[in-house]
């Protein structure tokens, strides 16, 4: 009787030991292949991130006015260049009585099709050496013109400059905001 109640516990105890046996066997193996799909995963990301250089400084930011209280402006920053940067989204700019505020305003047809017609003429010169000269810079379709703050408004978009490093910077001093174009309104239903 002994002798069958072994054979019986041994029925039972050999599959659950089985079981036990080969489930840790296959989440080993499973582990295994996930840190290989894993650093398969890294290789790409590493290999993509060669063709996203990393900007080591950047002076000026672009984005959205989100609102305007008294010496403070704060943006919605447009996207990075490299989406491997993760650079704030929202800044806050003060303005100091020294911030220069500038629009563009288109110039008129006539001028710069004459500073076009300069230019051309121009980009063939050379030194009295005869060594080519620096080349010269094309002409701008636009002029930059003063505005003061008041002139800025929520929703506009704004380029702003500084006289440090900003990249990472969630608020700074500006010392030139240009102001590029309005962002378009959708009317609201009534």
């Amino acid at each position: 009787m002994e002798e069958e109640q072994k054979s019986g516990a041994l029925q039972i105890v050999t599959p659950v030991a089985a079981l036990i046996i080969g489930t840790i066997i296959g989440f080993m193996v499973g582990v295994g292949q996930g840190n290989s799909e894993v650093a398969k995963l890294q290789a790409k990301i590493d290999a993509a991130k060669k063709f996203f250089p990393s900007i080591p400084e950047m002076r000026a930011v672009s984005g959205v006015i989100k609102s305007i209280s008294g010496d403070t402006i704060i943006i919605e920053s447009t996207s990075a260049a490299n989406p491997f940067e993760a650079l704030p989204a929202e800044r806050t700019i003060t303005i100091t009585p020294g911030t220069k505020f500038v629009s563009f305003e288109q110039k008129d047809q006539a001028v710069f099709q004459k500073e076009m017609a300069d230019f051309s003429k121009n980009t063939g010169a050379t030194l009295s050496s005869g060594t080519p000269a620096m080349p010269p810079v094309p002409p701008m379709p636009f002029t930059e013109k003063n505005i003061s703050g008041s002139d800025l408004k929520v929703g506009m978009m704004i380029n702003v400059e500084a006289d440090e490093n900003i990249k990472e910077k969630d608020s700074f001093v500006a010392v030139k905001v240009t102001a590029t174009f309005a962002m378009p309104t959708i009317p609201q239903a009534q």
